[in-house]
């Protein structure tokens, strides 16, 4: 690549200094993860949550960090509303007449989840990406309304985990699947 610019002093220095820059960000990074990793050591949850498809340690730790304990939420749909996946309703007299997604909500923490979802449906053979599947293809569902479902699923799946103290077990997810369906 150098070969291809101009040779000029100035301009070669500029590109060896960035090239030191990325060097040292890199390394950086490097570091910041490794005390962030023996950090988390103290959070046993950031590792049970790891194990669920689409969730890796910085979505881990992040969602973590975020909702601080399973217990400032007394069900599901509460801790769907936090992160802005849950549903607003709005009726009078007994008549439902709006129903949209709630907007007072951890931005950050509808990210991630949202992101996680995502990779969870690329990754072969698990419940997350066959939930999905079967959503949108055997049922014609649309697939932002079956990414959300499985954003909630997975935010839900995270939230009792961590209430029971439990590892990740994708059976019980099966059990769940084929009670609803």
């Amino acid at each position: 690549m150098a070969d291809k610019l101009p040779q000029e002093a100035t301009l070669l220095l500029i590109l060896e200094g960035l090239w030191l820059q990325l060097e040292q960000l890199e390394q950086t990074e490097k570091e910041i993860l490794k005390a962030a990793r023996a950090q988390a050591k103290c959070y046993p949850e950031i590792k049970h949550f790891e194990a669920i498809p689409g969730i890796g340690f910085i979505n881990a730790a992040t969602i973590t960090a975020i909702v601080e304990t399973p217990h400032r939420f007394a069900n599901k749909r509460k801790v769907w509303m936090y992160a802005g996946l849950g549903l607003m309703k709005k009726s009078s007299a007994g008549k439902l007449y709006s129903e949209k997604l709630s907007t007072n909500y951890n931005r950050l923490l509808k990210y991630t989840i949202k992101q996680a979802a995502e990779a969870a449906i690329r990754v072969e053979d698990n419940p997350f990406r066959r939930k999905y599947l079967d959503m949108t293809l055997l049922h014609r569902i649309a697939p932002n309304l079956a990414k959300l479902t499985i954003a909630r699923d997975m935010l839900t799946t995270m939230w009792a985990m961590w209430k029971k103290g439990e590892k990740y077990n994708p059976e019980i997810r099966e059990k769940a699947v084929h009670k609803q369906g």
